[in-house]
């Protein structure tokens, strides 16, 4: 996979049955932790909205977290009337979702994602 928003390795594996899954591998301290974060919102909330997780590992340098695979998904544009409210909708059930204690609060990453 060539896009994404970290540098951590990421593939779509799969095999003859047409089974796929999305694999996520740190690559550095900064990924590892990342991905940690990740796994404690999978772990500690159930959505329909998130991803399933089929596998995790972690072996204190270079987490590994297997999801899922969407990409066979429709990720807009095109955009449709319907795709935006069902967006909206979406948006309303992750606002009144509380994330896990685990986290920081994002204002204490304020300086960090600005």
């Amino acid at each position: 996979m060539a896009s994404g928003y970290t540098g951590a390795e990421r593939w779509v594996v799969g095999n003859s049955d047409g089974f796929a899954c999305f694999v996520k591998a740190a690559t550095d301290p900064d990924t590892a932790e990342w991905l940690r974060a990740e796994m404690a919102v999978y772990g500690n909330l159930s959505a329909d909205w998130l991803p399933a997780v089929l596998g995790w590992e972690d072996d204190g340098e270079r987490p590994l977290l297997v999801l899922e695979d969407l990409s066979g998904a429709h990720w807009p544009p095109p955009w449709s009337e319907g795709l935006v409210e069902r967006v909206l909708e979406l948006l309303e059930l992750v606002h009144a979702t509380c994330p896990p204690r685990e986290l920081p609060p994002l204002e204490a990453l304020r300086d960090e994602l600005s």
